[in-house]
């Protein structure tokens, strides 16, 4: 099957805005904005729990945190 590389181009810009949005809403530090972000369809994840939405929360927030500081050493270096 192929697609047209239009389609594929708002594929690709969709999943991107949903990306930015959870980045966000995870910087933002709300548990409930994230878990919406992350159960937007355009985001492409499945089984996203509401019951763990701060557990959720936590762990990516701790993990951007994370990612951002060996950025900010490989920078430095």
């Amino acid at each position: 099957m192929h697609t047209h590389p239009h389609l594929h181009e708002q594929w690709a810009t969709t999943l991107h805005a949903a990306v930015i949005a959870i980045n966000e809403a995870i910087e933002k530090g709300n548990a409930d904005q994230t878990i919406k972000t992350l159960q937007n369809p355009n985001a492409m994840l499945v089984n996203v729990d509401d019951n763990f939405a701060h557990e959720y929360q936590k762990e990516l927030s701790g993990a951007k945190k994370k990612k951002e500081e060996n950025a900010r050493l490989k920078v430095n270096k």
